[in-house]
């Protein structure tokens, strides 16, 4: 049934509105957050996960509102917060143990059934006897990772999950991710761009608490076709004709030169060709006109 958003507001201390009027149904695949600091995701996420109640509107997780129903909600969802917090001296084993029973899974049997089908599903069965302390960053965040999926979730809360993790880590936690959205639905929020385009099958973007975008990433991207441009220039000197309009969504270094990116109504410059969009552009676009707004 996933979740249904319905025109849920926030206000801290009475004067600051961290969301507004927020609404949106997403049941299934991976609903991904972007937005700037302070847009209002962690809120939205916190107020789904039940840690803060809203101050007008509400949230319905498999049809349950966060108001009224916070312990058949928490039986349902898994939690995965910026920073876990994971016991560095325990075991990945005893860590999981640990957490199942935070999570009321108290038939041992179930528990440990379930602790293996985590280890084996996040690629950690030889680590279970292994320190947190002795863990990289991204065999902590599989750890994070396999205590947010032992309750066996209908939604999957992720904040941040790749921050900080080399690419080679943060490849692996998406492909984790396609994995988990056959199961249940994932609401991910994230800085970074390419984790979304890998794998969100709808996108919301918020900013300064009220939604400025919700679809999928092809709608986003088809609202922008013919109107992305690649130009080529030599280092440091930018083409003088360029469009007053251009705006700029990457920069790339050429052996002559530089290439800029970028989204335009129009032909830029003369030189400039067309090229596919693609969610940074969309992300920069929608910034910029609600900016400009």
């Amino acid at each position: 049934m996933g979740v249904e958003i319905e025109q849920l507001t926030k206000v801290y201390d009475g004067k600051v509105k961290a969301l507004d009027g927020v609404q949106m149904t997403a049941e299934s695949g991976v609903l991904g957050l972007l937005g700037p600091n302070g847009s209002g995701k962690t809120t939205l996420m916190s107020i789904m996960a039940t840690l803060l109640d809203p101050s007008s509107g509400t949230i319905r997780v498999d049809g349950l509102d966060v108001r009224t129903k916070k312990p058949e909600i928490r039986k349902r969802i898994g939690y995965l917060p910026q920073d876990v917090g994971l016991y560095p001296n325990l075991t990945v084993q005893e860590t999981l143990d640990y957490m199942g029973l935070l999570y009321h899974l108290d038939d041992t049997r179930d528990r440990q059934d379930r602790i293996e089908r985590a280890l084996q599903r996040m690629n950690l069965t030889h680590l279970r006897d292994r320190q947190i302390q002795t863990l990289s960053g991204g065999m902590r965040q599989r750890v994070a990772l396999a205590q947010a999926v032992l309750p066996q979730p209908s939604v999957l809360i992720v904040d941040e999950p790749t921050a900080g993790l080399d690419p080679e880590e943060r490849i692996r936690v998406r492909s984790l991710f396609a994995d988990l959205a056959r199961d249940c639905l994932i609401v991910l929020s994230t800085h970074i761009v390419a984790d979304i385009e890998a794998v969100a099958s709808s996108l919301a973007v918020l900013r300064f608490g009220t939604l400025r975008f919700f679809g999928t990433p092809e709608e986003l991207l088809n609202s922008l076709e013919g109107r992305v441009w690649m130009v080529d220039a030599p280092v440091g000197n930018r083409p003088k004709e360029m469009a007053e309009g251009f705006l700029e969504t990457g920069l790339f270094r050429t052996r002559e030169g530089i290439q800029l990116r970028g989204v335009c109504e129009t032909r830029p410059c003369s030189d400039a060709v067309t090229a596919d969009p693609n969610l940074e552009d969309g992300y920069v676009w929608l910034m910029a006109r609600e900016h400009h707004a």
